[in-house]
């Protein structure tokens, strides 16, 4: 059943206009952001596609790719609620792991296609006649791999997970929004309270996009270094990916529990399931009362 419902939602996403707008946004923007980032100083050696260069050009899209999540992957479970299809849908005999896996890694793989083309687009963009062939090495698919599958799709699950629990439970889409919203709100502040020159560990822990972590080896390194190495992976960026996915988990664990195939939404675990039930002594107590009361009737 986890292939049907994956199967469906894919290729529902694959017949709509909006999915392919979206796409030919990413590709232009990102086509533009790699044209204007060509310039290079007459005699200087940096090369525009290393791995530094497009880790730094593509990083640029963390805020609209977080914007595209609700759209695409917060959608995908939403739409049931929408149509009302999920009062029949919760009817039909299959697990809810099989349900829950189905819409997230299909709009998933949804949105991480849309993603992609800001790839396409950034290596479009060094064949530009302008640009200046000493600066541009040939394509290195391990560079782009490296970006997308070691921080750009851990962040998208991360943001995806958050975005997909907070849907599912309150099976609105604005909350999808505002919470993508808040999220970027406190990766910010986070940014600001551990500044990188103060507290170097911290800021490359708890930045979630992983650039802190990037920076705190990059920086360092010599022009010649920035050219030709790729991305490092190891030690504190290592351990930021391993942090953040593992709150993703979290956060999708605790959001399969609460969850319900239900017609209406449950209540959150945190309020009271049960009405609160008289004690020994105020059940003394009111029966006291009544007495009182029983004498005090006055006679017919």
């Amino acid at each position: 059943m986890f292939s049907t419902i994956y199967k469906y939602e894919l290729k529902h996403w694959l017949r709509q206009p909006a999915l392919y707008i979206y796409a030919l946004f990413f590709f232009l923007f990102s086509w533009a952001a790699g044209t204007g980032n060509s310039e290079v100083p007459d005699g200087s050696n940096r090369m525009l596609n290393s791995a530094v260069e497009l880790f730094r050009t593509i990083g640029f899209f963390d805020t609209f790719i977080a914007l595209l999540i609700p759209a695409v992957l917060g959608l995908t479970i939403y739409r049931d609620y929408q149509s009302n299809m999920h009062q029949i849908l919760y009817a039909y005999p299959f697990e809810k792991r099989e349900y829950l896996w189905g819409k997230f890694l299909s709009g998933l793989t949804a949105t991480f296609g849309v993603v992609l083309m800001i790839g396409l687009g950034v290596y479009i963009s060094t064949f530009m006649s302008w640009i200046k062939p000493e600066n541009v090495f040939g394509f290195d698919i391990r560079v782009y791999s490296q970006i997308f599958g070691f921080f750009i799709l851990p962040n998208m699950i991360l943001v995806g997970t958050l975005v997909f629990a907070v849907v599912g439970l309150t099976r609105n889409i604005y909350a999808g929004f505002v919470s993508v919203v808040i999220f970027l709100i406190l990766k910010e502040g986070l940014g600001n309270v551990f500044s990188p020159s103060d507290f170097p560990i911290v800021s490359a822990i708890m930045d979630a996009s992983g650039k802190s972590a990037v920076n705190h080896y990059t920086n360092y390194w010599t022009l010649a270094e920035r050219n030709v190495n790729l991305l490092p992976t190891g030690g504190l960026v290592f351990w930021n990916r391993v942090f953040w996915l593992g709150v993703a988990a979290l956060i999708f664990g605790a959001f399969y529990r609460q969850f319900s195939l239900a017609q209406t939404a449950p209540p959150l675990n945190w309020r009271a399931k049960n009405t609160l039930k008289p004690t020994d002594s105020s059940v003394g107590l009111m029966q006291q009362n009544a007495k009182i009361q029983k004498i005090n009737l006055p006679k017919i």
